[in-house]
């Protein structure tokens, strides 16, 4: 049966999280809009419109939904029938949207902020892809690791600013299970991977190497995982690691200590997927916003819930 899902974005302090001991707190889900079938998120940086991205998987009108963190949701913006969107920043001197559609598995790339589609950088990728985090190595070029049931990749995309954009899979390697959440985390160097019904959290190294990709595993989480975000402390050399549950997010350092846990509250039957965070500053959600796709037995759309006044 299909399942409409809600996209809600959680404000979010910009500063490091609080030392003190892990704790829970309750948190609403308010400003919800209409319904859309979605089970991923990513988020737009930019300075004049800063926008919260859902695939859309309605067979009628599939594709991807943009929405604005400082306005109204905009009318949605139709591509294909997409089962992941992600974006990159600075490929080429250019910011790009990243989808993979169905049924046609064709990786599609569109300039940012008005979602130009560049039609050079498309490549078929057959396979039913699960995961899709984009990542940047310190010198070389974006990437976007990405996942399909039994096996997993890291496909690059040009950075020449002279060059045309265009993707291109440089490493590939297999894993025991079908990824249903990742993200990447700059300041290690790594990306995390879990899986549905699981509480395991897996790490694979993304440094440049001609060495065989090797899957570890890294934590345990409370519950079962359903997304997962990194976000990073304001002096750049800190990741802390978001792992969602069913109706709650809680909060790792980097080496996977508990710093607490959000608890989302408001609607019965509460089920949250598609975790990401926007870090910027708007003049609606001054300290950002953490994303994620959720569905309920009552509502169904997009909102937003300020957690500034829950994390002081």
């Amino acid at each position: 049966m299909a399942i409409a899902a809600l996209v809600v974005a959680l404000a979010i302090s910009a500063n490091v999280w609080p030392a003190q001991a892990a704790a829970t707190i309750d948190v609403s889900v308010t400003a919800v809009t209409a319904a859309v079938k979605s089970h991923w998120t990513t988020v737009v940086y930019s300075s004049r419109a800063p926008l919260l991205l859902s695939n859309d998987g309605g067979p009628d009108h599939g594709g991807f939904r943009t929405y604005g963190l400082e306005s109204e949701p905009p009318l949605a913006e139709v591509a294909s029938v997409t089962k992941f969107v992600a974006t990159a920043y600075g490929v080429g001197g250019k910011d790009l949207a990243i989808t993979i559609a169905e049924p046609d598995s064709v990786l599609r790339v569109y300039e940012l902020p008005y979602f130009s589609p560049i039609k050079d950088a498309e490549r078929m990728q057959l396979g039913d892809w699960s995961a899709l985090c984009p990542w940047k190595s310190r010198t070389g070029n974006p990437g976007c690791p990405v996942s399909r049931p039994s096996s997993g990749g890291k496909d690059a995309h040009n950075g020449d600013k002279n060059a045309r954009q265009h993707c291109g899979a440089v490493q590939a390697f297999e894993a025991p299970f079908e990824a249903s959440a990742c993200a990447a985390s700059h300041a290690t160097s790594r990306m995390f991977l879990s899986t549905d019904g699981d509480k395991t959290v897996y790490a694979l190294s993304l440094q440049k190497t001609t060495a065989p990709l090797k899957l570890s595993k890294v934590a345990k989480a409370q519950e079962d995982i359903t997304g997962l975000a990194v976000y990073v402390a304001n002096d750049s050399c800190k990741d802390y690691v978001l792992v969602s549950s069913e109706d709650a997010i809680s909060v790792y350092t980097g080496a996977f200590d508990l710093v607490g846990t959000m608890k989302l509250s408001g609607y019965d039957g509460i089920e949250i997927r598609g975790l990401n965070v926007h870090q910027a500053s708007t003049w609606q959600y001054p300290d950002g916003v953490v994303a994620y796709a959720i569905k309920s037995a009552k509502v169904n759309g997009f909102g937003v819930t300020s957690l500034s006044s829950a994390l002081e």
